[in-house]
């Protein structure tokens, strides 16, 4: 078996959400891709999440969200209720059925490269010292 391939999304593709539902039952969703981006409020980070148009339910989180071509294209994070969405401050999502929000690679790319930075500077072996200039003292062995 193959690992999937990853890609970033293109804003306005048909992407597919997958996962199981709290009942462990497989789920799928089809939506398209707006170019917008959202911050979860209570969410630590600087991350900007992507979002769909297609359904999901709640228990889909950590489920791959899939282009036409296969590729990966993201993670299920949460979804938006349209009650929740702000018209005044989000004009560009006002008018959506549905919000589906997910994490996409360029941002899963971003997370991974952080975690990995300080586990790369811990395992690089330590810098060898300097030369310095010296003298070699020896005796005569009379």
């Amino acid at each position: 078996m193959q690992a999937p391939l990853w890609r970033q999304y293109v804003p306005g593709e048909t992407v597919t959400a997958v996962g199981f539902n709290s009942m462990m039952m497989p789920v799928k969703g089809t939506g398209r891709t707006p170019a917008s981006l959202v911050r979860l409020k209570d969410t630590p980070g600087s991350v900007f999440y992507s979002v769909h148009d297609g359904p999901i339910v709640k228990g889909i989180s950590g489920g791959p969200v899939f282009a036409d071509d296969g590729k990966v294209v993201g993670i299920n994070i949460a979804y938006i209720s349209k009650s929740e969405i702000n018209a005044l401050n989000r004009p560009d999502l006002a008018g959506s059925e549905r919000v589906s929000v997910f994490m996409s690679f360029n941002e899963i790319d971003k997370e991974w490269r952080r975690y990995q930075y300080p586990l790369a500077r811990k395992s690089a072996p330590a810098p060898r010292p300097e030369a310095i200039k010296g003298y070699v003292a020896a005796t005569s062995g009379h």
